[in-house]
């Protein structure tokens, strides 16, 4: 199952979104993040494999990839629901439906995570802590590249 890539525009919006518009004093450091779902590995549990850049800078950046279960996603929402209140939360997609193929949930759940997590990182309150904890946590033990752009934006 492959993730679809962003387009110019959403990663525009993206970049735009981690420079962070208006300042946000709580922010840890500056610090923005992508997140793209690449894939998933069906087993028990099936895990979501997560490309992630983190941004230092609005030139530099780092890449790596993660891998989290649906329920990391269930605990991550929990903890931003409990700071921020339900209403600002994005929803997260739905449990499996038994008559449903399992590749083609999984293709939708996929795609819905990403939906999910597009939304978080691009929302400035949530570029805090939590988020960094979700995304970063064991990033140490991931092939890490270290990337700069001379250019915020590059189409294609």
């Amino acid at each position: 199952g492959e993730g679809r890539g962003f387009d110019a525009e959403e990663k525009k919006s993206m970049v735009l979104a981690g420079k962070g518009g208006k300042k946000n004093k709580r922010a840890v450091n500056e610090h923005k993040f992508e997140a793209t779902i690449k894939g998933y590995t069906v087993g028990t549990p099936t895990l979501f494999t997560i490309h992630v850049r983190e941004y230092f800078s609005t030139t530099s950046f780092l890449d790596f990839s993660i891998r989290r279960r649906y329920s990391d996603f269930i605990n991550f929402r929990k903890r931003l629901v409990t700071q921020f209140g339900h209403s600002r939360v994005p929803p997260l997609p739905g449990k499996f439906q038994g008559f449903e193929a399992k590749d083609k949930f999984l293709q939708k759940r996929s795609h819905g995570l990403e939906i999910f997590l597009r939304r978080v990182v691009n929302t400035d309150i949530f570029q805090e802590h939590e988020l960094f904890a979700f995304l970063a946590k064991d990033k140490a033990s991931q092939p890490l590249t270290l990337g700069s752009q001379h250019h915020a934006f590059t189409t294609g």
